[in-house]
């Protein structure tokens, strides 16, 4: 069962990673007694106070939307392969799961866009160079375009939680933009 199953790392995004976290602490929230889920949390190092408050946040978001007369998306759990190692392609590059949440994320942040340039260095708006940060399940990524929520500079430029994306779902939200 999913008792104690730590989810994967996404192999094209930090947030598709995030997702399979989120599933794999709401798995085991509902599979194990109180006592057994905070042990689980301590042996993972996960936070129970940012575990509850995420889970509390959750609760406000679907409240918020009822109040809105908005029906938030059904949550459908992703599927594991047998041996609960990794998640099924509900959350590939090609899915309209992965292509839903990953749009919208592009949206947000045109300009944390990423190219890829045939030196193989990420290549970001303005002609600023960035690097994967290492926290990134992507830091080893030889994608060709990637959107990224936080750049961080220290003394270097670094693209954190990051994620592959398609070209065209820039053109979507970029056209106005682009010379």
């Amino acid at each position: 069962g999913p008792a104690n199953r730590i989810a994967p790392l996404h192999p094209q995004s930090d947030f598709g990673s995030q997702l399979m976290l989120w599933q794999s602490i709401e798995d085991n929230r509902q599979t194990l007694s109180n006592k057994g889920f905070k042990e689980l949390c301590e042996r993972q190092r996960w936070s129970i106070q940012r575990v509850f408050e995420w889970r509390d946040l959750v609760r406000q978001l679907k409240s918020m939307c009822a109040g809105m007369a908005k029906k938030p998306i059904k949550w459908t759990k992703l599927e594991t392969d047998s041996n609960n190692k990794k998640f099924k392609t509900q959350l590939d590059l090609e899915s309209n799961r992965y292509e839903s949440l990953h749009r919208s994320i592009v949206a947000g942040f045109l300009s944390n866009i990423l190219n890829r340039s045939v030196d193989g260095n990420y290549v970001g708006t303005r002609n600023r160079a960035i690097v994967i940060g290492n926290d990134s399940s992507l830091k080893k990524t030889k994608a060709k375009w990637l959107v990224a929520t936080e750049l961080t500079e220290t003394n270097r430029l670094y693209a954190r939680n990051v994620a592959v994306i398609r070209p065209d779902w820039v053109m979507i939200y970029a056209k106005d933009y682009l010379k």
